[in-house]
C-alpha cells in the first residue's frame, strides 16, 4: 500500500484528479508559439527560458495570483505582452483527453464522487 494511501478502497470518499496531464493532455510548446507569435519572437528561445519555477509552483498552490504569476511569467521570459495574450497561449496548451482516461473516469464514478483541480486564469 502507497504510504498515506487508506488501508482499504471503503474509507475512500471522493477522487480528486489533477486535470492538466492527468485527465487532459498537454503541449506548454503551443503556448510558446502563441506567445511568440503576439510578441516576434522565436518560439523555441521561449521554450528554453520557461520553467516550473517558484513564481509557477507559487500560482499551482494558489498562493499567487495570475496578475502575480504573469509579471513573474513575463520577466522570465522577457516578454511585453497583455495579460490577454497570456491567458491566450495558456488556454492553447490543452490537447485532449489522455487516452484510456474517459472509460477510467466512468468506471470510477460508479464508486466515487469525482473531482478535477485545475489552475484557472
Amino acid at each position: 500500500m502507497t504510504q498515506g494511501a487508506p488501508d482499504d478502497v471503503g474509507s475512500v470518499r471522493a477522487l480528486l484528479f489533477d486535470l492538466g496531464g492527468v485527465v487532459i493532455e498537454l503541449d506548454f510548446k503551443r503556448a510558446f508559439r502563441v506567445w511568440a507569435e503576439r510578441a516576434s519572437r522565436d518560439p523555441a528561445e521561449l521554450g528554453g527560458r520557461f520553467g516550473f519555477d517558484e513564481a509557477y509552483k507559487q500560482h499551482e498552490r494558489g498562493d499567487l495570483d495570475a496578475a502575480a504569476y504573469f509579471t513573474a511569467l513575463r520577466r522570465n521570459l522577457g516578454l511585453r505582452l497583455s495579460d490577454d495574450d497570456i491567458v491566450s497561449g495558456w488556454n492553447d496548451i490543452h490537447i485532449a483527453p489522455v487516452p484510456g482516461m474517459a472509460a477510467l473516469l466512468s468506471a470510477a464514478s460508479q464508486r466515487f464522487p469525482l473531482y478535477g483541480a485545475c489552475q484557472p486564469f
